[in-house]
């Protein structure tokens, strides 16, 4: 099971959840970040390094990610193993693909 996000036709995938793409943006998430709630425990750490803060799914500070997208563009491509696949088989996300299609 993961989280969907919608682009125009094309549909971005995270697994297990949208936290995940936050979390490239910090770090490469592995194998053993398998649940959301281990993802989102590791993205309030990463938070609290970086930014003093713990996460709030409620009130998401989009400016502390902007300056971390090119990273977490190349975070999510090395999670990718098989980027053609519509579904995540492991932890991973697709919003990379999406992303790349806005800035470019």
């Amino acid at each position: 099971m993961g989280e969907f996000l919608l682009y125009g036709t094309d549909t971005a995938v995270s697994n297990p959840c949208f936290e995940t793409w936050l979390l490239c943006h910090y770090i490469l998430p592995t194998i053993t970040t398998s649940t959301c709630q281990k993802i989102t425990e590791q993205l309030s750490q990463e938070l609290k390094k970086v930014h003093n803060c713990g996460y709030n799914k409620a009130k998401l500070n989009t400016d502390y990610f902007k300056p971390y997208v090119k990273q977490a563009v190349q975070n999510a491509k090395q999670l990718d193993n098989h980027p053609k696949a519509r579904w995540l088989n492991k932890v991973g996300t697709h919003v990379y693909k999406v992303v790349e299609q806005l800035v470019t």
